[in-house]
Formats: C-alpha cells, structure tokens, sequence
C-alpha cells in the first residue's frame, strides 16, 4: 500500500486545483520560505481528522479556506482528496484504490468521503486504524511534534508505541466499555428506584380504575341524551337547507341561460378582437418592411464609404512598406559583415580555454593524491580517539554509577520517610472520611421523609384538578350554547339585511352619501306598536328616497339604469313643498299622522304621503280607499325591516354579554385549573430534584465506602515497600565500594593513551598546512578557467543573437513583399463592391413606393373591425347586466343555505369534538328518548357523588404493570450486560499488556543499534518507567552521543536530539512501517555530516515505505528520486512545478 496522489483545492495558499503524484522511494519538496510546503502537511493532516485548528495554524477551522489576495477573490470551500494504492488490501475494504476526500464550507458545514460515498469520520479513524496512519501518528513528522516527542514527559511518549504495537484500537475499544459500564451502573441504580416507586403507585391506581370505570358509564347515559338532541337539532336545520338548495336551483338554471348568451356573445367579442390583433399585426409587418428597405439603403451606402476608405489606406501602405523593404535590405548586409568577424574571434577563444583545462586537471590529480596521504593519518587519529573515548566513556560511566548509587542511597531514604509520612496522613483520611459516610447516610434518610411528603400532596393536587375540570366541562357547553345561538341571530340578520329592497338603499346610501336626506322609513319615528298601522299606511313608500333638488334623483336614475341596479322612486323637497294639502275626509278614526314623529323639514314629506289616512278597528281609511283583512306572507316594509334590524342587535347584544360571563367564570375557573397543574408540575420537578439528589448522594455514600475499604489495602501496600526500601538500600552501599576501586584504574589507562595521541596529530597538522597551499593554487587555476570560459560562452551567445537577427530580417522582407501583392487584390475587390451597391441601391427604391400604398389599404380595414367591436360590445354590456341581478339573487339564497349548513357543521364539530362521534353514526343511531327531568337530575348527582375522577387510571394501571414488568425484565439484561463488559476489558487488558510489551523490547534493540549508526558511536536506550503496570507505564529516553557522558536527552544539543528523535523513528518503522511519513524540516538543526549519515538511511528505509521530505538542505535534495518545488508566481498563490522537468530542460538546450 503506497499513497498515490494528493488534490488539493481551496486549502490555504493553494487556490487552484492542485494534484501531487508520489511513486514509491523519497519525493522532496523544496521553495523559499512562505511560499506554502508546509501548507501540504496541514492539508494531509486535515484530511485525516485533525480536528485542531491550532495544530493546523490557525484560530479557528475556517482560516485553512483560502481568504482571497488583492486581485483574487476568496473561495466558498475547502477541499483534500487522498488517493492510497490498495492491491496489496492492507485496508478492510474490497477496493483496489482507495479515496479519501474531506471537504469544508465557508458555511461551517464540514463532509467526508470514501470513494465519493459520504462518511462519517469516525469510519475514516476506524479504517486508518493500526496502519500507522493518522493525524498523531508517527508518519507525520513535523519539527515541533519532534520537540514534543524529546520534551514530553514519559507517559504522553507512550502513544507512539501504542500506534506501533497496533493496541490503539484496544484501547479505543477498553474506553468506550468503560464509559458503558458507567452508564450502566448509573442505569442500574436509577432502575431500582423508579421499581420502588412504581411498586407503590400500583395499588393507589388499582382503587382509582375501579372509580373511573363507574364514573364512565353514567357518563355514557348522559352523553348518549344530549348527543340525541344534538342529532334531532341537526335534522331541522338540514331540512330547512334542503328547500332553499332546490330554490337555489331554479334560479340558478335562469341564470345560467343568460350566462350561456354573455359567453357566445364575449367569443365573437374575442374573434373580433383577434381580426383586430392580426390587422394590427400585418400593418406592423408591413411598417417593418418598409423600414427594412431605408436601412438596406443606408447600409449600402455606408458599404460604399467603407470600401472606398479601404482602398485609399491600401494605397498609402503600399508605399510606406516599399522604403521599409529598401531600409531592412541594407541592415540585413551590416549583420552579415559582423558575423563572419565574431566567427573567427570565437575559434581563437575556444582553443585558450581548453589548454587552461589540460593545467586545472593535472593541479587536481597532485591534490588528490595529497588528500589520500591525509586520510591515511586521519584514520589513525580517528582510531585512537575511539580508545581515548571509549576509556573516557569508562570513566564516565563509573563516575555516573557512583553518583547515581549516592542518590540512589539519598532518594531511598527520602522514600522511607516518605512512606510513614504518607501512612500516618492516609490513617488521619480515613477517620475523616468515616465522619462523612455517616453524615451522607442522614441526608439520604432525610430526602426519603421529603419524597414521601410529596407523594401526599400530589395525591391532594390530583383530586383537586379533577373537580375543577368537571366545572370547565359544564360551563363550556353554556358557552357553546350560546355562541350556537349567537350565530344563528346573526344568519337572521344577515337575511334580513340582504332583502333586495334593502339591499338597493344600502348601495344608494353609499354611493351618493350626502346627496340624499334618506329614505322615508329613516326620518321618521314610529313607537313599536303603531309601526303595522303606519307600515300598512305608507305601503311601498316608506322605501321613497328623499331628495333636495330634482337634479340629484335624475343622476341617481340614471346610475342605477346603467348599472342594471333596480327601480326606486324619489320625493323632491323642493317640489312637495309648492303642494298644497287638502283638509283629511270625514272618516271617524285616529289621524295616522299622529302615530309619526319626524324633523319639521320632513313634516309636508309626511303630511303628503298620509293625507286624508286615518285608523280605526284595524282598518286604513285613506282618500276614498279602505285597506283591511289579514295579511299573508307580505312582504316587510322599511319600519318594519329597520325595526327587526334594531331588535336582532339588541339580542346580539345580550347574548354577546352572556357569553361575556361565560368566558369570565371560564377564564377564572381555568386559571384556577392552571395553577394546579403548575402546582403539580412543581411538585414532580421537587420529586424528580429528590430522586436525582438522593441518587447522587447513594452513589456518593457507595464510593466513599468504597474509598474506606481501599484505605485499608493502601495502608498495607505502604507497610510492604518500607521493608523493600530497607533491602535496596544495603544492596546499594556495597555496590558503591566496588566502583571507587574500577575507577583509579581506568584513570591511569586513560593518561597514557593520550601521550601517543598528541605525537600524531602533530604530523596531521603538517600534512594539512600542504593540503591548504594546493588548494590556493587550484583556486586561483580555477578562476583563470571560469573567466576565460565566461567569455568563450558570451561569445557563442553573440553569435547566437546576430543569427537571430538576420533571420528575422529575411522573413520580415519576405512578409512585407507577400502583403503588398495582397493588398492589390483588396483594391480591386473594393472597386467591384462600390460599383454593385450602386447597382442595388437603384433597384430598392423602385419597389419602395409599392410598400406605402398596401399599408394605407390595410389602415382602412383595421377602423372598420373597430366599429363594428364597438357595437358588439353595447349588446355585450346590457346582457351581463341582467346576469348581474340573477346573480344577486343566487347570493342571496346561497348565503342562506351557507347559514345553514354552517350552523350544521357546527353541531357536527360538537358531537366530534365533545363527544367524539361522527353526524352519521349520531343519525344512523338516532332515537327519541324519554328521559324525565327527575331522572336526568339523579343521574347528574351520581356523577356529582363520585367527585374528582381520574379519567385516565385505567390506562395508566394498565401502563403501569407493562412498564414494571419490562423494567424488571431491562434490570436483569443490565445486570448480564456489566458482567460481559467485566470480561471484555479483562480480555483487552491483557492483550495490551502482550502486545505492549512485546513490542517495546523489540523497539527498544532496533533504537541502541540505529542511534550508534547514526552518531557512528554512542549508546542511547528506552527506559519504562513503571515496569510493573504495563498499560500506564512511561518511556524515557537516554542517550550518550560519542565523547560524551550518558545524560537525559533534554541535556543535548539540538542537532543531537533531532538525531535522536531520528532514530527513533527508523527503530520504530522497523517494526511496523506506515506506508508512507511526512518528515517536515526535521534536517533543519543537523550538520553536513549528520545530514550526510540521515540521507543514507533515508534511502534503505525508502526501499519499505513512502517519504515526503520537506526540506532547505541540499544535500537531502540529492537523495531524493523525485523533486517538487513550490513557488508564488502570484503572491499569496502557491503553486507546484516540477525542478526535474526543468532540469532536463535545460540539459537538452
């Protein structure tokens, strides 16, 4: 498994689509400073789950979005895809290519994706598992995780092993059993006490269900009579909207007829209108036409310009290009004078630089075999400084034993003091810890009484509640009787006031306002008894419009003919006023002006329209005519409709203000209902507050009690490494006495050997100072050389350039002849073009005069549609007139039949909504019941006797016995489920610790001989710190780079600590390599030689896996197989080229 490619886009400085393509072996990455190598780490890091936005150097996540420069705009996205080569199916999964794809809005909104399939990032994690792979894992390596991993203290080290020992995803799974174990302890104790309390609530409901089951059947028998006269209602109101739906129809068929004559009449209305259209449309395509013909005019007339202008320009560049031609064959002769010159200056050059080259080869051949001399003797130096130091290290070591044996001895004392410290503080805990167990123990009593307390209130609360919705309930159905009542007054208003009469005054009032005094009935009063005399007096009139001039009833007239309104008949004021009114007739009777009270200027109105009218025994006595019997099915005049009017809304207002009271008592009775249910919702939240705080403190109490017992086994545990202390401390002292005695020895040894060292570096200097003085001599040889060559080179490039020149000048003469013989062939294509637009223009204008005559014929045609349209549309307007009455009418019936079927659908909505039955299965069940008053009384009384009444016991018993059962059956699954978890941690524990420990010795041997490789000497090792507790134990580093003490590696220099670091990485790849590594500026702090060493064992690991360099170092280029470099063209924009596609570029020019 190897990584393929990486695309990036919108991540950082990288703006566009990029795409890196590895192969197998070392890629280094190279560019200046800030130009975004660093940029690819964060992107192959992001990609793999990095959730920090600071490891990724930023503030927060959606600074790696690429933020736009000066001349670019920002991206909206943020997108890595990696590509890994799976046919090796290192990764579980059934793919041969593997892509991994994140991508991040500006939104917030972050995706995955696995071969274009959207995933979660937990499957990525669970896929890279144990691959090496990952965002802390040991295949990226920056310079600062190289930091963290020497500074780190030994248990956050631990991680890179855990990575390499594949126990990461035991631990994983170890976490993830713990947290399940908590849950279900936690759940177990929560578990227990709701059983106990469902326990006692069993019986408390038992009694409640018995008590609800009788309160629901009388309920039923009361239910079952008021739905009867509900359904009995229902078929009245349904009989009445039967008769007017079929009057409904009638005038609804009259009314469709002419509907049917208006619709023929609007369709040749539209096939006049589309003649109409069409004329317009051929007068406009003619208009167009003619158009057409001025511009094609214009347009060749402007030809003719064109072309002529052309012709001239030709003309005048012809000549200019004749003298340029002249000009460019004189300069052409220069150039090739001074070529031929330069040719033989070049030969001559050529043969001083290559006698230079046979002397600087025959300097360097006497240099090197100098240097062989020297390296002869250096090897001897070398040799005996690896005595000197390893007799050195000698003494070093017994120097760090003995101090190490003196502070072993000092830290074993301290540790004994310690621990009987430690002993006697742990006894003074457990007294203290006693004390708070007890305390504990009264609190958890003390919220048991407060449970027990809230239980009885609640009970209190529920009864209470349980009378207050029996009042809501009785005074809700007052209040929807009423309301019922309510809407059927306003239907009959409504009626009332759409009578056609009625209806015409409203839409006069109006319309003209102030223009009329009113109708008659208006200013007029009449007390309510005398109302059926005055009305039968004045018959039709009372309905008269009352006018001051003539002139405003002849526009009112006229208004209502041309809207098709009515017939209505006006008194002028003006006029009765000239009217002279005769003495009353001698009929025996009241007056019937006596019975009418109105404003002195309607007073001759009123004397005019009841003159000479008297009553008596209910009869009308009016000029000559007497008016008597019994009236049948007349129709209202305007008293008595104003009247009827006035009386439907003073009961509106009545019944407005009984449903007032209604709603008042309600609003109170459920604001009393809501306080007890906020009562009862306090109540449970204490109880709920109780249980969590008794909860808590259980476990508290468990734990503390817990912590008493391990007191004890800690108290016992500090007895046993006081006696091993004792033991290490006498095994220690005599170890000390042997290493004084190794260590006079190995003094003396030392002493002698540096003697014969300090005689051979002494011929080593001389042999160096020779060495110098050749290397200045082959300096100053080499200089002659480059600057003679220099030259040579500046001379080929002259060459070069005049080549150039004369080249181009040729094919400029060339071009320049070729455009003149073109342009000659454009003069005559010129001539031909004004010639033929003068043709054309001619023959246009002949057929112009044409085009305006057959527009003037089509002109007429159009204005003889348009009076005809006119006439049609007359007829058109008279007819939807008398459409416009019928359908007046049909609106009167059908808000009539609206009314009615409204106060339907309310009776329906009250049987489903209070008693929840349909209208057809009330009337398929309907019967009439006899049912006294006595017996309907009882009934309610033994509803009343029962008192408050949990409706819902029956269920909630029901409820409560499933949910107890299936909670003791979830208590014993809990219990089976901790012992399983038990097991499976046990199991991964020991795993780990095998695992672990396995390898970590094989780390451990492949660190010692790496790091000697690479320091060519030395000794360094991994140390645990806690041998005895594998899976919390830490690792610490030593190290003793070559002629230096063995120390901490926090002691050495930075060079030797990325070597270090270095070395540990090879060690621990060659136990399990990831299939590639990141190595990000890690070569920044090493020296020639060390780079040197790196490179070399860069390369054999290269052979097992993939490494990404990014690097400055040129020496670490050289070893590289393939070289990308990342530059800024465009600043802010970092972009990829390839320096080996440019290299080769260059060695082929």
């Amino acid at each position: 498994m190897h990584l393929k490619s990486v695309d990036i886009y919108g991540f950082k400085s990288f703006a566009e689509k990029t795409a890196l393509t590895f192969s197998e072996g070392v890629t280094a990455i190279v560019g200046p400073n800030g130009c975004g190598k660093t940029n690819i780490t964060d992107a192959i890091k992001w990609v793999l789950g990095e959730q920090s936005a600071k490891s990724l150097r930023g503030t927060k996540m959606e600074d790696i979005i690429f933020n736009g420069t000066s001349s670019r705009k920002a991206t909206s996205i943020s997108e890595v895809t990696l590509t890994f080569d799976n046919s090796q199916n290192v990764l579980p999964i059934d793919y041969s290519e593997v892509c991994i794809c994140r991508r991040l809005y500006r939104s917030g909104e972050s995706e995955y994706y696995l071969n274009k399939t959207p995933v979660r990032l937990k499957d990525i994690k669970d896929l890279l598992l144990d691959t090496g792979i990952g965002t802390d894992s040991y295949s990226i390596m920056e310079q600062g995780k190289i930091d963290f991993i020497l500074q780190a203290k030994p248990e956050e080290r631990r991680y890179l092993f855990e990575e390499v020992a594949g126990v990461s995803k035991f631990k994983s799974k170890k976490e993830e059993a713990l947290r399940k174990l908590e849950k279900v302890s936690q759940d177990m104790l929560r578990l227990n006490d709701i059983l106990v309390e469902l326990e006692s609530q069993k019986s408390k409901l038992d009694s409640q269900a018995r008590k609800a089951k009788q309160y629901q059947k009388y309920l039923e028998e009361l239910k079952n009579y008021e739905v009867n006269s509900l359904v009995k209602k229902y078929i009245d109101v349904r009989n009445v909207n039967a008769e007017k739906t079929k009057e409904l129809e009638t005038i609804s068929g009259k009314e469709s007829e002419i509907s049917i004559s208006v619709d023929k009449d609007e369709a040749r209305n539209s096939e006049f209108k589309l003649k109409l259209v069409a004329k317009e449309d051929e007068l406009i395509t003619n208009r167009t036409e003619a158009n057409k013909v001025d511009s094609a005019i214009h347009i060749l007339k402007e030809r003719i310009i064109t072309a002529e202008n052309g012709k001239i320009d030709l003309l005048k560049h012809s000549e200019e290009s004749k003298i340029e031609i002249q000009q460019n064959e004189k300069d052409l002769e220069n150039y090739k004078t001074d070529f031929q010159n330069l040719q033989l200056k070049f030969a001559e050059s050529e043969k001083i630089v290559a006698s230079s080259n046979e002397m600087l080869e025959k300097k360097t051949a006497e240099k090197n075999k100098l240097e062989s001399e020297i390296s002869v003797l250096a090897h001897e130096l070398e040799n005996a400084r690896q005595e000197i130091f390893n007799i050195a290290k000698e003494i070093s070591d017994l120097h760090n034993s003995k101090k190490v044996s003196g502070d072993f001895l000092n830290d074993i004392n301290q540790r004994i003091e310690k621990t009987e410290n430690q002993k006697n503080q742990t006894l003074n805990q457990k007294s203290e810890k006693e004390k708070v167990v007890n305390e504990l123990k009264i609190k958890v009593q003390n919220i048991q009484l407060q449970l027990d307390e809230n239980k009885q209130q609640l009970e209190q609360l529920n009864l209470k509640r349980g009378s207050l919705q029996q009042e809501i309930i009785t005074h809700q159905k007052v209040l929807n009787d009423n309301k019922n009542i309510l809407v059927h007054l306003n239907m009959q208003l409504e009626t009332t006031k759409n009578d056609s009469d009625y209806a015409l005054i409203s839409k006069v009032k109006e319309t003209f306002g102030s223009k009329i005094c009113g109708i008659v009935s208006d200013v007029i009063s009449v007390s309510a008894e005398n109302i059926p005399v005055v009305q039968t007096a004045l018959g039709e009139k009372s309905n008269y419009f009352i006018c001051e001039n003539q002139e405003t009833a002849i526009e009112i007239i006229n208004w209502l003919r041309e809207n098709n309104l009515g017939w209505a008949t006006f008194l002028i004021l003006s006029e009765i006023e000239k009217i002279h009114v005769s003495q009353p007739l001698t009929f025996t009777g009241k007056q019937v002006i006596d019975f009418i009270s109105c404003d002195p200027k309607f007073r001759k109105v009123v004397e005019f329209l009841v003159q000479n009218t008297t009553y008596q025994n209910d009869n009308i006595y009016s000029s000559g005519i007497i008016q008597g019997g019994k009236k049948v099915n007349t129709k209202k005049g305007g008293l008595e409709i104003n009247e009827e009017i006035n009386r439907f809304n003073q009961e509106i207002v009545n019944i407005n203000s009984n449903i007032s009271k209604s709603e008042s008592i309600l609003n109170n009775l459920r604001s009393e209902f809501s306080n007890i249910e906020l009562a009862i919702k306090g109540n449970l939240e204490a109880t709920e507050k109780n249980k969590n705080d008794l909860y808590a403190l259980s476990k508290d109490l468990m734990m503390d009690e817990e912590a008493l017992k391990a007191t004890d086994n800690f108290v016992g545990v500090l007895n046993q490494e006081s006696e091993n202390f004792k033991k290490q401390k006498a095994e220690k002292e005599e170890n000390l006495r042997y290493v004084n005695e190794s260590l006079e020895k190995s003094i003396q040894k030392e002493q002698s050997i540096k003697n014969r060292f300090s005689e051979m570096h002494q011929q080593f200097d001389k042999y160096q100072g020779d060495l110098k003085k050749h290397n200045q001599e082959l300096t100053d040889m080499t200089v002659d050389f480059s600057v003679k060559n220099t030259e040579l080179l500046h001379s080929k490039d002259k060459l070069k350039t005049i080549s150039d020149a004369m080249e181009f000048l040729s094919s400029k003469i060339e071009r320049t002849k070729k455009w003149m013989d073109e342009s000659q062939t454009k003069i005559q294509e010129f001539e031909k073009v004004i010639n033929d637009s003068n043709e054309e223009i001619n023959k246009i204008v002949v057929s112009k005069d044409t085009m305006h005559d057959a527009i003037k014929n089509i002109e007429k045609e159009r204005d003889d549609l348009k009076n005809e349209l006119l006439a049609l549309e007359n007829s058109l307007r008279s007819l939807r007139g008398q459409h416009q009455k019928l359908q007046d009418e049909v609106r009167v019936i059908e808000r009539t039949v609206s009314g009615s079927a409204s106060e339907m659908k309310q009776i329906e909505n009250r049987l489903n909504e209070e008693k929840g039955i349909k209208i057809e299965d009330a009337i398929n069940n309907y019967q009439e019941i006899a049912i006294s008053g006595e017996e309907l009384e009882k009934l309610k009384k033994r509803i009343e006797s029962l008192g408050a009444v949990n409706l819902a016991a029956p269920e909630e018993y029901e409820q409560l016995e499933q949910r107890y059962n299936f909670l003791s059956k979830q208590r014993e699954d809990l219990e089976k489920a901790r012992e399983d978890l038990h097991n499976a941690i046990n199991k991964i524990n020991l795993t780990t610790r095998q695992n672990f420990q396995k390898t970590f010795v094989v780390v451990q041997e492949n660190f010692r001989s790496i790091f000697t490789k690479l320091f060519e000497g030395g000794e360094a090792d991994l140390l645990l710190t806690d041998e005895g507790n594998l899976l919390e134990t830490g690792i610490d580093i030593i190290a003793q780079p070559p002629g230096k003490k063995l120390q901490h590696i926090s002691l050495l220099s930075g060079g030797e600590r990325s070597l270090t670091a270095i070395a540990l990485l090879f060690a621990i790849y060659l136990v399990k390599p990831a299939p590639f590594c990141i190595l990000d500026e890690i070569d920044g702090q090493l020296d020639e030689a060390n780079v040197l060493r790196f490179t070399r064992m860069l390369k054999e690991f290269a052979k097992i896996s993939q490494f990404f360099v990014i690097t400055h170092n040129k020496r670490t280029m050289e070893s590289a197989n393939v070289l990308y470099g990342v530059t800024m063209e465009e600043l802010g924009i970092s972009k990829i080229i390839s320096v080996q596609l440019e290299r080769e570029k260059a060695a082929v020019s």
